[in-house]
Formats: structure tokens, sequence, C-alpha cells
């Protein structure tokens, strides 16, 4: 935890069940108390979901595999999922350089939803947080996306991009919504839950 960002819950505990430096430099940068746990989840989904709904479904797929490690009413899961998504296609963690180069391919010039899901679980309380933000990109050249993907190798990322690296300060015109929800979590609405939870916390004492 950073030592220049004191806690702001510290009763609650998070256990962050995500592999994400972004999301735990969110969580640090939010003054929240942390620790990493582990899950291994398969990522699928029935193919006859709803594309708005991926995220929340895998969110909440991530958290019943591990509820099991919630053991008092001061800790809180988080597990959390992000899509990016146009009218037609989910645009997943690319497998490959080429899927990657393919999905920036189909995302340029165009405007893209990046929906992310947290579900955050605790004894007293469950929170389905959904946050849903629009990014807009320029037209990327074949030059750019191939200087992007072998340079920057986004193979953990959903869309197959970051907007906080080089392409998001070449390639995207705009966005409407949160910023952070494009970085890996909703956190406005993950703070206001917070809120919440610490509420019920107090008022159990």
């Amino acid at each position: 935890m950073s030592a220049s960002i004191p806690l702001f819950f510290p009763e609650i505990e998070i256990l962050l069940a995500s592999k994400s430096p972004r999301r735990q430099q969110l969580l640090r940068d939010m003054g929240l108390r942390f620790q990493q746990i582990a899950q291994n989840v398969e990522e699928d989904y029935p193919p006859t979901l709803p594309l708005a709904d991926i995220a929340l479904f895998l969110a909440q797929k991530k958290a019943r595999s591990v509820l099991h490690l919630l053991k008092k009413p001061e800790q809180l899961l988080l597990c959390s999922d992000t899509t990016v998504i146009d009218a037609k296609n989910s645009y997943e963690k690319p497998q490959s350089a080429e899927e990657a180069k393919a999905f920036l391919r189909a995302l340029s010039g165009k405007t893209h939803e990046v929906r992310t899901a947290v579900c955050l679980w605790g004894q007293e309380k469950r929170y389905d947080i959904v946050g849903s933000s629009k990014v807009e990109f320029a037209e990327l050249t074949d030059q750019q996306i191939e200087y992007y993907v072998s340079h920057f190798q986004p193979f953990d990322k959903a869309g197959g991009y970051a907007i906080q690296e080089w392409i998001g300060l070449i390639g995207i015109k705009g966005i409407q919504g949160s910023y952070f929800n494009i970085v890996g979590l909703p956190s406005q609405q993950l703070f206001a839950a917070l809120c919440d939870y610490q509420t019920i916390l107090d008022q159990k004492k």
C-alpha cells in the first residue's frame, strides 16, 4: 500500500481475485486495503448470452469459485471482468499477435463499448456493479497497429489494447463515461458500494 494514500476504510479487507496490475493499482490509489487471492476459472459463457451481460456473468462466476474464502463480515470478495463489445461482437483477450491486430482493425475508426463488471460479495450483502463507457477510435494504420502489438503485447487486455498505453495516446479520439472503468474498475460505483457496506458494518456494532 502506498504510504502517501492512507486507508479510507481501515476495517474493510478486500479479497481481490484478480492478477491485473491495473486493478491492484486502482485499489491502492483509492486508499483501499486488499490482498490478492488466486482464482482459476474458465472464462466461458453460454453462446446465447447477450453481449451486454457477459462481463457480469463472468464476474459472478469467478466470485462463486472462491466464495469459500470469505470468513468474516469485514471481508469483501472482489471479482471483476472487462469486455469490449460492439453491436455484433465481443472482443476478449487476444490469443495471439494476429488476433490482437485483427481486433484493432475491427475497432479502428469506430465507437465501441467497454463494460467492466464487479461482483463485490460480503457476508452481509452482495453488490453487482456494471460500468459502461464508450470509446471512439480514430482510423488506425497497419503500421500503427503493428507497432503497438509488437512493442506492448496486449494479450492480457480485453479488446487487445489498454487506453493508458501508446495506442490510447495516439488513437483514441474521445470517451463517454468513466476513464477508470476502461482501465479496469468502475471506481466511483465501487466506492459507493463500499460506503454502503461500511454503513452496514457500523450499524451492527
